[in-house]
Protein backbone atom coordinates (compact mmCIF):
# COMPACT_ATOMS: atom_id res chain seq x y z
CA UNK A 1 0.00 0.00 0.00
CA UNK A 2 1.16 3.55 -0.63
CA UNK A 3 2.44 6.05 1.84
CA UNK A 4 -0.21 7.27 4.45
CA UNK A 5 -1.89 10.58 3.18
CA UNK A 6 -3.15 13.66 5.08
CA UNK A 7 0.56 14.86 6.00
CA UNK A 8 2.14 18.14 4.22
CA UNK A 9 4.28 17.42 1.65
CA UNK A 10 5.45 20.86 0.22
CA UNK A 11 9.26 21.00 0.68
CA UNK A 12 9.81 16.88 -0.70
CA UNK A 13 13.30 15.70 -0.62
CA UNK A 14 14.56 13.27 -3.04
CA UNK A 15 17.47 11.34 -1.64
CA UNK A 16 19.94 8.64 -2.13
CA UNK A 17 21.02 6.10 1.10
CA UNK A 18 23.30 5.35 3.12
CA UNK A 19 23.88 2.12 5.52
CA UNK A 20 21.99 -0.95 6.56
CA UNK A 21 19.84 -3.24 9.07
CA UNK A 22 21.38 -6.08 10.34
CA UNK A 23 18.20 -7.97 10.11
CA UNK A 24 18.05 -7.96 6.23
CA UNK A 25 19.60 -10.40 4.13
CA UNK A 26 22.37 -8.17 2.52
CA UNK A 27 23.51 -8.36 5.97
CA UNK A 28 22.97 -12.04 6.54
CA UNK A 29 25.42 -12.86 3.93
CA UNK A 30 27.88 -10.01 3.73
CA UNK A 31 31.40 -11.34 4.23
CA UNK A 32 32.86 -10.31 7.47
CA UNK A 33 36.27 -11.00 6.38
CA UNK A 34 38.55 -10.99 3.35
CA UNK A 35 38.70 -14.96 3.41
CA UNK A 36 34.80 -15.23 3.10
CA UNK A 37 34.37 -13.39 -0.23
CA UNK A 38 33.79 -15.58 -3.19
CA UNK A 39 35.58 -14.97 -6.82
CA UNK A 40 37.45 -11.96 -7.32
CA UNK A 41 40.81 -13.85 -7.08
CA UNK A 42 43.12 -10.84 -8.26
CA UNK A 43 41.25 -8.27 -5.84
CA UNK A 44 41.45 -10.63 -3.06
CA UNK A 45 45.10 -11.24 -3.90
CA UNK A 46 45.61 -7.38 -4.21
CA UNK A 47 43.96 -6.24 -0.45
CA UNK A 48 45.21 -9.02 1.24
CA UNK A 49 48.90 -7.85 0.40
CA UNK A 50 47.93 -3.85 1.00
CA UNK A 51 46.33 -5.13 4.44
CA UNK A 52 50.21 -7.23 5.57
CA UNK A 53 51.47 -4.34 6.92
CA UNK A 54 48.72 -1.97 8.73
CA UNK A 55 52.10 0.71 9.03
CA UNK A 56 52.47 1.08 5.26
CA UNK A 57 48.67 1.81 4.52
CA UNK A 58 47.88 3.86 1.80
CA UNK A 59 45.05 5.60 1.22
CA UNK A 60 41.85 3.46 -0.21
CA UNK A 61 39.21 5.02 -1.48
CA UNK A 62 36.27 2.68 -2.86
CA UNK A 63 34.03 4.46 -5.00
CA UNK A 64 31.12 3.79 -7.87
CA UNK A 65 28.30 5.46 -9.59
CA UNK A 66 24.83 5.86 -7.16
CA UNK A 67 22.93 5.70 -9.81
CA UNK A 68 19.61 4.69 -8.06
CA UNK A 69 17.16 7.00 -10.40
CA UNK A 70 17.05 9.95 -8.03
CA UNK A 71 17.94 12.68 -10.40
CA UNK A 72 15.44 10.81 -12.66
CA UNK A 73 12.46 10.72 -9.95
CA UNK A 74 13.00 14.38 -9.36
CA UNK A 75 13.07 15.86 -12.51
CA UNK A 76 10.10 13.63 -13.36
CA UNK A 77 7.90 14.05 -10.67
CA UNK A 78 8.41 18.05 -10.82
CA UNK A 79 7.69 18.06 -14.78
CA UNK A 80 4.21 15.74 -13.66
CA UNK A 81 3.25 17.96 -11.18
CA UNK A 82 3.64 21.10 -13.54
CA UNK A 83 1.48 18.90 -15.71
CA UNK A 84 -1.05 19.21 -13.34
CA UNK A 85 -0.85 23.06 -12.98
CA UNK A 86 0.82 22.97 -9.60
CA UNK A 87 3.62 25.80 -8.41
CA UNK A 88 7.20 23.71 -8.33
CA UNK A 89 10.19 24.20 -7.88
CA UNK A 90 13.28 21.77 -8.16
CA UNK A 91 16.59 22.77 -6.31
CA UNK A 92 19.79 21.49 -7.96
CA UNK A 93 21.47 20.51 -4.79
CA UNK A 94 24.27 18.43 -6.52
CA UNK A 95 27.61 19.85 -7.67
CA UNK A 96 27.33 17.73 -10.57
CA UNK A 97 24.19 19.93 -11.76
CA UNK A 98 22.72 16.54 -13.62
CA UNK A 99 19.21 17.79 -12.21
CA UNK A 100 19.86 21.08 -13.79
CA UNK A 101 21.04 19.92 -17.55
CA UNK A 102 17.81 17.33 -17.31
CA UNK A 103 15.64 20.38 -16.68
CA UNK A 104 16.94 21.81 -19.73
CA UNK A 105 19.04 24.47 -17.54
CA UNK A 106 23.09 24.69 -17.85
CA UNK A 107 25.17 24.08 -14.75
CA UNK A 108 24.86 27.73 -13.15
CA UNK A 109 27.58 29.16 -11.75
CA UNK A 110 24.81 31.01 -9.70
CA UNK A 111 23.48 28.87 -7.28
CA UNK A 112 22.48 28.96 -3.68
CA UNK A 113 26.30 29.17 -2.73
CA UNK A 114 25.49 33.18 -3.74
CA UNK A 115 22.07 33.09 -1.97
CA UNK A 116 24.40 31.61 1.38
CA UNK A 117 27.54 33.60 0.78
CA UNK A 118 26.70 37.36 -1.13
CA UNK A 119 22.93 37.37 0.30
CA UNK A 120 21.81 37.47 -2.92
CA UNK A 121 17.74 37.21 -2.94
CA UNK A 122 16.94 32.99 -3.69
CA UNK A 123 14.49 34.05 -6.69
CA UNK A 124 17.27 35.97 -8.40
CA UNK A 125 18.52 32.70 -9.50
CA UNK A 126 15.30 30.70 -10.10
CA UNK A 127 15.02 29.92 -13.90
CA UNK A 128 12.12 28.40 -15.88
CA UNK A 129 12.11 25.32 -17.14
CA UNK A 130 10.67 24.15 -20.28
CA UNK A 131 8.97 21.49 -18.81
CA UNK A 132 6.36 23.94 -16.87
CA UNK A 133 8.33 24.15 -13.62
CA UNK A 134 11.36 26.33 -12.12
CA UNK A 135 14.58 25.09 -11.08
CA UNK A 136 17.11 26.80 -9.20
CA UNK A 137 20.33 24.93 -11.20
CA UNK A 138 23.65 23.12 -9.18
CA UNK A 139 27.08 23.70 -10.17
CA UNK A 140 30.75 22.85 -9.10
CA UNK A 141 30.73 26.05 -6.59
CA UNK A 142 27.74 23.84 -4.56
CA UNK A 143 31.48 22.33 -3.50
CA UNK A 144 32.32 25.24 -2.16
CA UNK A 145 29.07 26.10 0.02
CA UNK A 146 29.88 23.21 1.94
CA UNK A 147 32.76 23.94 3.64
CA UNK A 148 31.25 28.05 3.68
CA UNK A 149 28.16 26.33 5.97
CA UNK A 150 30.35 24.55 8.33
CA UNK A 151 32.98 28.01 8.64
CA UNK A 152 29.98 29.78 8.87
CA UNK A 153 27.86 28.09 10.69
CA UNK A 154 24.67 28.56 8.19
CA UNK A 155 23.40 25.53 9.61
CA UNK A 156 19.51 25.58 8.85
CA UNK A 157 19.94 28.16 6.54
CA UNK A 158 18.24 26.51 3.46
CA UNK A 159 14.56 26.25 5.46
CA UNK A 160 14.97 29.83 6.13
CA UNK A 161 15.23 30.19 2.67
CA UNK A 162 12.56 28.19 1.52
CA UNK A 163 10.03 29.03 3.99
CA UNK A 164 8.70 32.32 2.43
CA UNK A 165 8.52 30.75 -1.06
CA UNK A 166 5.16 30.59 -2.74
CA UNK A 167 5.24 26.80 -4.09
CA UNK A 168 2.85 24.22 -3.71
CA UNK A 169 5.74 22.04 -4.22
CA UNK A 170 9.62 22.17 -3.18
CA UNK A 171 11.95 19.29 -4.61
CA UNK A 172 14.73 18.96 -4.04
CA UNK A 173 17.79 16.92 -5.74
CA UNK A 174 20.35 15.70 -3.45
CA UNK A 175 24.19 14.45 -3.67
CA UNK A 176 24.38 10.56 -3.46
CA UNK A 177 26.59 10.56 -0.19
CA UNK A 178 25.49 12.26 3.38
CA UNK A 179 27.14 15.66 3.19
CA UNK A 180 26.31 18.91 4.54
CA UNK A 181 24.20 19.66 1.55
CA UNK A 182 21.92 16.56 2.43
CA UNK A 183 21.79 17.63 6.00
CA UNK A 184 20.60 21.00 4.72
CA UNK A 185 17.96 19.29 2.56
CA UNK A 186 17.07 17.33 5.74
CA UNK A 187 15.97 20.02 7.98
CA UNK A 188 14.79 21.98 4.98
CA UNK A 189 12.03 19.38 4.04
CA UNK A 190 9.18 18.02 5.17
CA UNK A 191 8.67 14.55 3.47
CA UNK A 192 11.66 12.29 1.83
CA UNK A 193 11.16 10.16 -1.00
CA UNK A 194 13.67 8.14 -1.45
CA UNK A 195 14.12 5.89 -4.71
CA UNK A 196 15.37 2.60 -4.74
CA UNK A 197 16.97 0.46 -7.17
CA UNK A 198 15.84 -3.21 -6.88
CA UNK A 199 19.56 -4.10 -6.41
CA UNK A 200 22.05 -5.48 -3.93
CA UNK A 201 24.07 -2.69 -2.94
CA UNK A 202 21.12 -0.56 -3.60
CA UNK A 203 19.43 -1.74 -0.82
CA UNK A 204 22.31 -0.44 1.66
CA UNK A 205 21.28 2.40 3.94
CA UNK A 206 17.41 2.28 3.61
CA UNK A 207 17.45 1.51 7.71
CA UNK A 208 20.22 4.18 8.53
CA UNK A 209 18.31 7.00 6.79
CA UNK A 210 14.89 6.18 7.97
CA UNK A 211 16.40 6.05 11.57
CA UNK A 212 18.52 9.27 10.64
CA UNK A 213 15.10 11.19 9.83
CA UNK A 214 12.97 9.52 12.51
CA UNK A 215 15.47 10.25 15.04
CA UNK A 216 15.96 14.08 14.09
CA UNK A 217 12.20 14.49 14.08
CA UNK A 218 11.66 12.57 17.43
CA UNK A 219 14.03 15.27 18.73
CA UNK A 220 12.36 18.18 17.91
CA UNK A 221 15.12 19.12 14.87
CA UNK A 222 13.18 18.83 11.91
CA UNK A 223 9.63 18.27 10.62
CA UNK A 224 10.93 15.84 7.88
CA UNK A 225 8.99 12.59 7.69
CA UNK A 226 9.72 9.63 4.94
CA UNK A 227 7.17 9.69 2.75
CA UNK A 228 8.51 6.74 0.59
CA UNK A 229 10.11 4.03 -0.68
CA UNK A 230 9.53 4.08 -4.79
CA UNK A 231 11.55 1.20 -6.70
CA UNK A 232 13.15 2.45 -9.55
CA UNK A 233 14.69 0.46 -13.03
CA UNK A 234 13.11 -2.66 -11.90
CA UNK A 235 12.87 -5.78 -13.97
CA UNK A 236 10.92 -8.50 -12.18
CA UNK A 237 12.08 -11.26 -14.30
CA UNK A 238 14.98 -10.95 -12.36
CA UNK A 239 14.51 -12.83 -9.49
CA UNK A 240 16.65 -10.56 -7.35
CA UNK A 241 13.82 -7.52 -7.86
CA UNK A 242 11.78 -10.01 -6.47
CA UNK A 243 14.23 -10.87 -3.97
CA UNK A 244 15.09 -7.03 -3.03
CA UNK A 245 11.50 -6.12 -3.44
CA UNK A 246 10.23 -8.48 -1.28
CA UNK A 247 12.77 -7.53 1.27
CA UNK A 248 11.63 -3.84 1.19
CA UNK A 249 7.88 -5.23 1.68
CA UNK A 250 8.79 -7.16 4.91
CA UNK A 251 10.64 -4.35 6.68
CA UNK A 252 8.91 -1.51 5.34
CA UNK A 253 5.21 -2.06 4.76
CA UNK A 254 3.78 1.33 5.00
CA UNK A 255 6.00 2.92 3.32
CA UNK A 256 6.69 1.38 -0.02
CA UNK A 257 4.75 2.53 -3.24
CA UNK A 258 2.82 0.02 -5.08
CA UNK A 259 3.98 1.68 -8.45
CA UNK A 260 6.75 0.42 -9.95
CA UNK A 261 9.39 2.37 -12.46
CA UNK A 262 10.17 0.16 -14.92
CA UNK A 263 13.74 -0.52 -16.69
CA UNK A 264 12.86 2.02 -20.26
CA UNK A 265 15.38 3.22 -22.18
CA UNK A 266 12.83 6.20 -23.90
CA UNK A 267 13.17 7.60 -19.69
CA UNK A 268 17.14 7.33 -19.80
CA UNK A 269 17.13 9.25 -23.24
CA UNK A 270 15.32 12.32 -22.05
CA UNK A 271 17.66 14.00 -19.58
CA UNK A 272 20.22 14.37 -23.08
CA UNK A 273 17.51 16.21 -24.75
CA UNK A 274 16.73 18.89 -21.50
CA UNK A 275 13.05 17.26 -21.09
CA UNK A 276 10.90 15.46 -19.23
CA UNK A 277 9.85 11.86 -20.00
CA UNK A 278 5.97 13.15 -19.98
CA UNK A 279 7.29 15.38 -22.60
CA UNK A 280 9.62 12.66 -24.40
CA UNK A 281 7.39 9.84 -24.82
CA UNK A 282 3.57 11.47 -23.83
CA UNK A 283 1.80 8.71 -25.41
CA UNK A 284 3.45 6.13 -22.86
CA UNK A 285 3.61 7.93 -19.84
CA UNK A 286 6.28 5.69 -19.06
CA UNK A 287 4.26 2.55 -18.66
CA UNK A 288 4.01 2.44 -15.34
CA UNK A 289 3.70 -0.80 -13.74
CA UNK A 290 1.05 -1.59 -10.67
CA UNK A 291 0.83 -4.39 -8.58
Amino acid sequence: MPPEKGHDTKNVIVSDKVSMSNQMWVEKYRPKEISEIVGQTEIIGSLSALIKDPTDMPHLMFSGSAGVGKTTTAVNLAAALAATKRKVLLIDLDPQGNASTAAGATRNEKTLFQVYSQNIDINDHILKSPSGYDILPGGENLIALEVYIRNESKQGELKKQLDPLDYEFIIMDTPPSLNQLTLESLFAATATLIPLQCEYYSLEGISSLVNTINTLKNKNLTENRVFGIIRTMVDMRNNLAKEVSEELEKHFPALVFNTLIPRNVKLAEAPSHGTSAIQYMPSSFLSLIHI
